[in-house]
């Protein structure tokens, strides 16, 4: 799991997990992912800008939706409103 719930793979054994995590390292924090925003069909495209224990902030990137580039959300953690691009 990310440190925000998003899941980087099934349950596995011990090792298998730290090698996924070690292969992952800390591009899943790098990469776009999709946010569900409430009162929106499509989920937009955001880059993560800050993690902690209890919230996180995402920042929108997505030029077709109707806000800001930039525009933060806050989001409490864990999170299901994410996905991976």
């Amino acid at each position: 799991m990310t440190p925000f719930g998003h899941p980087l793979g099934p349950a596995q054994p011990a090792d298998d997990a730290v090698r996924l995590l070690d292969e992952s390292g800390l591009s899943y924090l790098a990469d776009r992912w999709y946010l569900r925003v409430d009162g929106r069909d499509d989920p937009i495209v955001v880059r993560i800008a800050e993690v902690a224990p209890d919230r996180m902030t995402v920042r929108n990137a997505d030029y077709g939706y109707e806000g800001n580039i930039g525009d933060p959300f806050v989001l409490a953690v864990p999170t299901d409103r994410l996905t991976r691009v």
